[in-house]
């Protein structure tokens, strides 16, 4: 260690250290490691010409020690603690005291332990002083003393040894200056708080040993600085102490690294002792509401060690540009400033226009970027970065009109036309005013244009209002109505974007439903027939079908969807008197305790306006059971017989728990079960198709309900039972279908969309929410064509080119039930329900005979039969 050396050559005024005439000049290295602890000590700093010493290192040139004690002589008298830090610094700067013969070891352990104090071996060290001193005093004797070493096991020798260099440092320090400051706090003959003591000793000794810090890595291993590693020696009091941070007086390599005479610190006294050595660095700028400012979370290191992982700091005192940009941005364009201004209520309120318009045209490039947002409130405000500046500078500029934003600031280009008249935000029916909505969200469910209806008022909405309801949707409306007709038909109006353009210009707006008015006026205006129901209003994208959202009174919304035949199936039972209301309507139901139920309820209101309602049970999504009136008889028959399943299901409540527990499945065919969301989720399909098959009747008096229960509820376990095992048996034939389809994984290029398709294949047949709208008659059949699907994917690991060809073939069949399922809409009639089942059976049984002839099918199939079925669903009504 060099630096004593370089200390006294700049106290003396020698010149530059690499320039004096060493006889055996040192190592450059050992030089610059001499500089570098006088520097991290504080004792010199860069100057004109060099190095020279700070007022500190001409403190420490004075004292003839090792400059790292000569340090924390310093801090010690700053602390209070000179005498206990020249006690320190002594045992430092001589051999350890303590002994340790290999034969008396753990007799030495046991006696030094003695003078172990709060994990730190430097408190332990004035332990062992004060011990010796207190002996000294008692038996001044040289033979008591020589006891007393003998008996702690220590060198007498050593002890004096260390009485000497004591009183040498302490003659010296005085004589240099350093005497302990008036003040101070009380030192080693006055301590009343211990902790507080230590605190003061352990930053003295810290002064001297700054880079010899250690942070925790695991147990007793520790992150030096400059990234070594080192261990607490095992002998050491800090050792098994837990300290998080320690300082060492000594870094001994052997073996390994070690660090011998420790103590555990507090890193919060590191960051001021560190000083200039500290490094700091600060990420995350964003605005703090709570601060009314730009903060940023600053993190400092020591050595390379970090001493503050992260606390706030005020940005703008450190980058004002920075702070600025980050303060518009967040607090006045992300609106997070946490305070009203009435510039910000304006611009916004603006920005939601802009917004709203946007939603109408169906476009994202009307309203201007956050940058040039920013770029604004930038260009007016400069470095303001806090609330409390913007106030300010709003006083000072007399009021905030230089901040409030223009149409033209916050809009890339003005739209045409009358945008009120093509995007009304309100509708008149009947006398009474409705609200539109709009909202740009493709795939959404409100994407499009949302009508607003009461409950009681749904009845009165004429389904055809929809039709014509937003004129500026009008024309991509009647373009996608014409794209959707068949091509024969649409042939006979080519160009399209020409008849769009007449029917535009010429064609009556609001008279009856669109597909009427559009085949009345292509009737009349071009002599080309197409009737109404070659209009496909359920083609139309999404965002062209109005939404209809139905409100209770309390703004509750009931019910939404794009089906126009929601105004009458969640139409509230309107002028229904409330008492009539109050006697029938129930939630929570547990049983059937309400007396016989009607299936209709009529009267006239005090206006003697008629009125009729619908009574019937609707099951609810939690589980639970209402009596509701219905003000429609269609949609009253469609809830009863489910809210009577869920009633019976409640009031058998018992019973149904040990049809869930007779339903387990187990790890039963796990890979098809997990695709299907999992076993639970399948035992509770299972359970609740049951209960569906069992209960769902549309009974009305209480008495049929009771029969009903004390009927079926018997065999309520065997139908669980004969559920369970047909399941069981599809699952099994699936189990077959997953493990081929993981053999298909590997697939790459075509035959990767080959794989994708047999998946669907099976998504088709075992569908996510199966057993339900499978008829348990069709069970056998679809084990069967699972097995058939299995064939069918092995042959296409081996050959994927016939695979492709006969897919093709498959699905254009497929393709066409699905067209006719869509034209049957969402309530076909039962007529043409049950033909598009046997249809799809149908298309299932062909897949047989194109991928898995030897497994036969149930029924003769062929494409000439397939096409004769097709007739007649078209056929029927």
């Amino acid at each position: 260690n060099l630096a004593e050396v370089v200390l006294r050559l700049l106290a003396l005024g020698l010149g530059p250290i690499e320039e004096f005439p060493f006889l055996d000049p040192p190592d450059p290295r050992g030089v610059a490691d001499g500089v570098r602890l006088l520097a991290e000590l504080g004792a010199v700093e860069e100057a004109q010409g060099g190095l020279r010493l700070t007022p500190l290192g001409k403190t420490l040139a004075r004292i003839p020690l090792d400059p790292r004690l000569s340090r924390m002589l310093v801090a010690g008298r700053e602390e209070g603690c000179f005498e206990e830090a020249a006690v320190i610094a002594a045992a430092l700067s001589i051999r350890d005291p303590r002994e340790r013969p290999a034969e008396k070891a753990a007799e030495a352990d046991r006696a030094h332990a003695a003078f172990h104090r709060g994990g730190s071996d430097f408190l332990t060290l004035l332990a062992l002083w004060e011990s010796w001193r207190q002996a000294r005093r008692a038996h001044p004797g040289s033979a008591a003393l020589r006891e007393f070493c003998r008996r702690n096991l220590l060198s007498f020798r050593r002890m004096r040894e260390w009485e000497d260099v004591t009183r040498q440092i302490l003659e010296t320090a005085r004589e240099s200056g350093l005497r302990p400051a008036a003040g101070a706090p009380a030192g080693m003959r006055d301590r009343a708080d211990e902790a507080e003591f230590a605190g003061r000793l352990h930053r003295a000794v810290l002064a001297g040993f700054l880079s010899h810090i250690a942070v925790r890595k695991e147990k007793h291993l520790y992150r030096t600085a400059r990234g070594r590693e080192a261990m607490i020696f095992p002998g050491s009091a800090a050792f098994g102490a837990g300290a998080e941070w320690i300082v060492a007086a000594e870094l001994v390599e052997t073996t390994r690294l070690y660090a011998r005479t420790a103590a555990g610190i507090d890193p919060a006294w590191l960051e001021r002792l560190g000083g200039g050595l500290c490094r700091t660095s600060r990420r995350d700028p964003r605005f703090d509401p709570g601060r009314g400012e730009v903060t940023a979370t600053e993190q400092v290191t020591l050595f390379g060690l970090v001493i503050v992982p992260g606390r706030p700091v005020s940005l703008s005192r450190i980058d004002p540009q920075a702070a600025a940009e980050v303060f518009c941005r967040e607090a006045l364009v992300e609106g997070r400033i946490g305070r009203r201004f009435s510039f910000l209520e304006h611009n916004r309120a603006l920005l939601t226009r802009v917004a709203g318009l946007e939603h109408r045209l169906r476009r994202r490039d009307l309203r201007v970027g956050d940058e040039e947002l920013v770029r604004f409130y930038r260009e007016r405000l400069g470095d303001v970065a806090s609330a409390r500046d913007l106030e300010r500078t709003i006083r000072e500029r007399g009021g905030d009109g230089f901040l409030r934003m223009a149409a033209q600031d916050v809009m890339t280009f003005q739209p045409e036309g009358d945008l009120e008249a093509l995007y009304p935000d309100r509708v008149e029916v009947a006398g009474r005013t409705l609200t539109l909505s709009y909202r740009y969200e493709p795939g959404g469910p409100e994407d499009g244009v949302t009508l607003a209806v009461p409950a009681p008022f749904a009845g009165a909405v004429p389904p055809e209002l929809l039709d014509w309801l937003v004129p500026g949707l009008l024309p991509e409306k009647i373009e996608a109505l014409l794209k959707s007709l068949p091509k024969a038909q649409r042939k006979a109006l080519l160009p399209l974007a020409a008849t769009r353009d007449l029917i535009l210009r010429e064609m009556p707006r609001g008279e009856g439903p669109l597909a009427e008015a559009l085949s009345g006026f292509l009737r009349r205006r071009l002599k080309v027939e197409i009737p109404a129901s070659a209009w496909s209003p359920a083609a139309l994208p999404e965002h062209l079908r109005p939404r209809i959202a139905i409100f209770a009174a309390d703004g509750r919304e009931l019910a939404s969807g794009r089906d126009p035949a929601l105004l009458r199936a969640h139409a509230a039972p309107g002028g229904v008197p409330a008492e009539v209301r109050r006697r029938y309507e129930r939630r929570g139901l547990e049983r059937w305790d309400f007396g016989d139920l009607p299936a209709v309820l009529t009267g006239a209101g005090p206006d003697r306006v008629p009125w009729a309602a619908f009574p019937a049970l609707a099951a609810e999504a939690a589980g639970g059971v209402s009596l509701v009136l219905f003000a429609r008889r269609e949609a009253a028959e469609e809830a009863h017989p489910a809210g009577v399943a869920a009633l019976a299901a409640r009031q058998a409540r018992r019973e149904i728990v040990f049809l869930r527990r007779a339903l387990r499945i187990g790890d039963e065919a796990p890979r098809l079960a997990m695709r299907l969301g999992g076993a639970a989720r399948l035992e509770g399909l299972l359970a609740d198709r049951v209960i569906r098959d069992l209960f769902a009747v549309p009974v009305r008096r209480q008495r049929e309900f009771e029969e009903l229960l004390a009927a079926r509820l018997p065999g309520l376990q065997t139908e669980g039972q004969r559920l369970r095992e047909a399941a069981l048996a599809v699952l099994a034939a699936g189990e077959a279908v997953v493990r081929e389809m993981a053999a298909l994984a590997g697939l790459r290029g075509p035959a990767a969309a080959i794989a994708q398709g047999l998946e669907s294949e099976l998504e088709r047949l075992v569908p996510r929410d199966f057993p339900a709208g499978i008829p348990l008659s069709r069970f056998a059949d679809l084990a069967r064509l699972l097995r058939a699907l299995a064939v069918r994917m092995r042959r296409a690991a081996v050959d994927p080119e016939k695979e492709r060809l006969r897919a093709r073939e498959a699905a254009a069949w497929v393709g066409r039930w699905e067209e006719l399922r869509r034209r049957a809409g969402p309530r076909p009639s039962p007529a043409r329900e049950a033909l598009l089942a046997e249809l799809f059976w149908m298309i299932e049984e062909y897949k047989v005979s194109l991928f898995a002839q030897e497994m036969k099918t149930a029924f003769p199939v062929s494409p000439k039969r397939l096409e004769a079925k097709v007739r007649e669903i078209e056929e029927t009504p």
